[in-house]
Formats: structure tokens, C-alpha cells, sequence
């Protein structure tokens, strides 16, 4: 998963989302506020990964002739991700 994730986010804003689960809730309360409609808990972290790998997985399927379609239907806290903005207020 990491190399899919590093195709789309700098190291620096995946080490920062690993680190989340490190921060307090207050702490991430307030970072979550810095962003518009993010929400950020304890679990953030296992959430996008899981749903980054869902999609990943679901594309394989597709690519690999294993099903025709496929949806993930996933919209974890994070979804408006973008690559640096983190590290502003981090």
C-alpha cells in the first residue's frame, strides 16, 4: 500500500497522517477545525488506509479481469487530502 500511497501524497504527508494516533484528542480536535469537513479520532489513520486499500483492491479486480465493475463506496475522515496542506498547521 505505501507505494500506492506515495504515487499520490508526499512522504511527509503520510508520515503525518501515521502519526495521528499520537496526538490528543484535543490536539486533533483542533487540527481537524484547520480543515474544511475533516474530522479527525483516534482511528483516522486505520480508516483511510482501509478504505485506500479497498479501492486499490477493487481497481486490481477490474484490471486483472476478475470482475467486470467495481464501487467502493468509502469516505473516511481525510477525504479531502490534499498533498502539504498538513504541514501548515502541523
Amino acid at each position: 500500500m505505501n507505494q500506492e500511497l506515495k504515487g499520490v501524497h508526499s512522504d511527509d504527508h503520510i508520515q503525518a497522517m501515521l502519526g495521528l494516533s499520537e496526538l490528543s484528542e484535543e490536539e486533533r480536535f483542533e487540527l481537524g477545525h484547520t480543515f474544511n469537513s475533516i474530522y479527525l479520532h483516534s482511528t483516522t489513520t486505520n480508516c483511510a488506509l482501509m478504505a485506500a486499500g479497498s479501492v486499490v483492491e477493487a481497481t486490481r479486480w477490474v484490471v486483472d479481469g476478475r470482475v467486470r465493475n467495481a464501487v467502493a463506496v468509502v469516505r473516511p475522515p481525510g477525504h479531502h487530502a490534499e498533498v502539504g496542506c498538513i504541514y501548515d498547521v502541523l
